[in-house]
């Protein structure tokens, strides 16, 4: 099946012969995912229907994103509330929700509450024209809930949360200590730290006076003597010194590769972006595993090295092949000088 737009830029879909299976009668429609796709009538509205063009979920949303895959769409109402529908356009969750901020390890991070804005209302919190002074409260809280509408991690419980990865999501209580809970919201690393990172490779960055690594079971396996961490990646994970320098550790906490660059990017498939000073304009190299350069420093920016390619210029990219490096260009591929 394939996506058509005719002359009235209207949208519908034809099989592998040609002919009209959904009539082109659409705003918008979208890829179909399990079966279902996402289209928008003349009122710029969105529902679901199915691969025969029949409606499933009534054009009544503002919005809507398909994660049928996991059995359920993410729909805004009127309101400019979120909740969930399932395939048959049945809410399973209420549209109660602030925000929808996205999927992670099949479940649904959702917000309640908002930034609040106002005036201080006493005289000596006022400009010297006498004009009040505003202020913006963040009351914003986020939490977790699954595919079935089950609050999963409960918003009104922590000040804060990252993603869940790995199984683990990091937390924030109100005294503003970080820790951990797992798929199923019960904590498991109690709130002691002041900063935490998520779980990478089976270990999580944690901040006390300085940072270091802990287990899944809270146990701390890396020392916090570093002045700033990354995620680990393929084994090694980046570490800054007291003079502001980076170099990787590995899941020991043994230095392989000695801190001596201003910045780095994770290590992808064992390559990792260096920039060697902050004072001139192409600075940024590429180093391998053993702290080896292999580029030159001869880029002002440059992206993770990521699926054997790393895009160094806006319409140049390299990969590595037995070592050397080959560039890719619009118009052809160079090899480097």
């Amino acid at each position: 099946m394939a996506l058509v737009q005719d002359n009235n830029e209207k949208w519908g879909a034809i099989d592998i012969t040609g002919k009209e299976v959904i009539p082109c009668k659409w705003r918008t429609i979208e890829d179909f995912e399990e079966g279902m796709a996402v289209v928008e009538d003349q009122n710029y509205k969105r529902g679901t229907i199915d691969k025969t063009g029949k409606l499933i979920s009534s054009c009544q949303w503002e919005q809507t994103f398909n994660f049928y895959s996991l059995g359920v769409a993410v729909v805004e109402d009127n309101n400019h509330k979120w909740g969930l529908i399932d395939k048959t356009g049945k809410l399973v969750s209420p549209c109660q929700w602030e925000w929808f901020l996205g999927e992670h390890e099949g479940l649904f991070k959702v917000q309640v509450g908002d930034f609040e804005h106002g005036e201080y209302e006493l005289s000596a919190m006022a400009y010297a024209d006498g004009s009040p002074v505003e202020y913006i409260e963040d009351n914003r809280r986020f939490g977790y809930i699954s595919n079935t509408g089950l609050v999963v991690v409960n918003p009104y419980q922590w000040k804060s949360i990252q993603n869940f990865h790995g199984g683990m999501l990091a937390v924030q209580d109100e005294n503003d200590d970080w820790g951990f809970v797992d798929i199923t919201g019960k904590e498991v690393i109690p709130c002691t730290w002041a900063n935490a990172h998520d779980f990478h490779e089976g270990l999580a960055a944690v901040r006390d006076k300085k940072w270091g690594f802990v287990d899944r079971t809270g146990k701390v396996v890396i020392p916090c003597i570093w002045n700033d961490v990354k995620n680990y990646h393929d084994g090694l994970v980046a570490v800054q010194d007291n003079n502001k320098e980076w170099g990787f550790i590995d899941r020991k906490g043994n230095v392989v590769i000695p801190c001596r660059w201003k910045d780095v990017k994770d290590f992808n498939d064992g390559i990792a972006a260096v920039q060697k000073d902050l004072w001139t304009s192409n600075n940024w190299g590429f180093i391998d595993e053993t702290g080896k350069e292999i580029t030159p420093y001869m880029w002002s920016k440059v992206k993770d090295y990521h699926n054997r390619l790393a895009q160094v210029e806006e319409d140049i990219e390299f990969y590595v092949v037995e070592e050397k490096i080959i560039y890719i260009t619009p118009e052809s591929t160079i090899p480097p000088e």
